[in-house]
């Protein structure tokens, strides 16, 4: 038998996970029923180095070398950090509980993964990346989000993400990411 154990109350924003600010807000459990905002968006970063060093930067590990305060502690590994079924948690940022990560699917052939991702009570994500050569030289990332409110206090923070922070997050991304491969080239 299995034995399941409630989460612990969340306060955490969507920014915070991405690093783009910290706003908090309670979630406490849901009493009623509620209409969860759900979005999706995909946004392409054109990013210098080639596609198999920029697909590694996506990877937890990988992605620790460029995002300032991203350290995942690994819960559980299967052949490496970044296979599937590969289960971390990141420091939460303001707020009481872990954001707890899944690699949902790793395909390094084609430079493709996906990851799943549980903020207790407020959201859950679905990220995916993937990385091909760039004709005019460097790589091009291609990135979809797809997020769901798991509470209706979540629901403002959710859509003011994606309204006014979602594009200058990629923006800042893209910038951590081709300054550190311009750095580790000099």
């Amino acid at each position: 038998m299995i034995k399941r154990t409630s989460p612990r109350r969340a306060s955490l924003s969507l920014a915070a996970l991405l690093g783009i600010g910290v706003s908090t807000f309670s979630a406490d459990a849901q009493t009623a029923p509620f209409d969860a905002v759900h979005f999706e968006r995909a946004r392409s970063l054109q990013l210098a180095g080639n596609p198999d060093e920029v697909f590694h930067l996506f990877e937890p590990d990988g992605r620790s070398l460029w995002a300032r305060g991203f350290q995942p502690e690994f819960l559980h590994k299967t052949s490496g950090d970044s296979w599937a079924g590969t289960v971390f948690r990141t420091a939460p940022h303001g707020g009481d509980d872990y954001t707890t990560w899944l690699v949902a699917d790793h395909k390094s052939e084609s430079r493709r993964m996906r990851y799943v991702i549980f903020i207790p009570a407020v959201e859950a994500w679905e990220f995916e990346v993937e990385c091909v050569a760039n004709p005019d030289g460097g790589t091009v990332a291609t990135i979809v989000y797809r997020i769901t409110s798991l509470s209706e206090e979540a629901n403002d923070a959710v859509s003011r993400f994606f309204s006014d922070r979602f594009d200058p997050a990629m923006d800042s991304w893209e910038a951590a990411i081709n300054a550190y491969l311009t750095e580790k080239e000099g």
